[in-house]
């Protein structure tokens, strides 16, 4: 084949096309239009809704929306890993920062913006609790987050070391 007789195939083709297309519009436009108006709707009564279809009218009832669940306004902890320690690191921020943080993310749970793992640093044979945060309130517009190690001391844990750390650089429960 020559490339005369391709192009005269393109050519055919793409007319084809558009005729095609311009076909179909004018079809829908004589079915859409070409029909006498249906009856007049039927008075609505309160709470419903009409459709608007082509020539049709459909009554709808509204239901009522489902409740929305109750946002958190506090922050909570549920996590066995970072519990022992929460008081300490939720007294770091207060009240209206919790409030804005929450608003913010939609996050309260204290497992979904804190990351804990328990390591023996010092070899004394307990284990100290390390926490880093991954959201606000306790961390920056680019990271710097902040870290905390924590002592046990009799039955409390005791803060050794509060510092900050960069989001992306470490992560420590893998």
């Amino acid at each position: 084949m020559n490339a005369k007789t391709h192009i005269f195939g393109l050519f055919v083709g793409v007319i084809s096309f558009t005729l095609g297309c311009l076909l179909a519009g004018l079809v829908s436009l004589l079915f859409a239009y070409g029909r006498a108006p249906g009856p007049p709707p039927a008075p609505m009564q309160p709470g419903e809704n009409i459709v608007f279809r082509p020539m049709t009218y459909v009554k709808i009832k509204r239901s009522k929306p489902s409740p929305t669940p109750k946002k958190p306004t506090k922050p909570f902890c549920r996590d066995k890993r970072i519990l022992p320690v929460w008081k300490q690191i939720k007294r770091k921020v207060d009240k209206e920062q919790w409030k804005h943080a929450i608003e913010f993310t939609g996050i309260a749970d204290c497992s979904k913006f804190l990351e804990a793992m328990y390591f023996d640093l010092d070899r004394d044979g307990r284990s100290e609790i390390l926490v880093r945060a991954s959201c606000t309130p306790y961390c920056g517009a680019t990271g710097n987050c902040s870290f905390w190690i924590f002592k046990k001391v009799g039955q409390s844990y005791k803060e050794i070391l509060e510092t900050g750390d960069y989001v992306d650089i470490v992560d420590i429960c893998d």
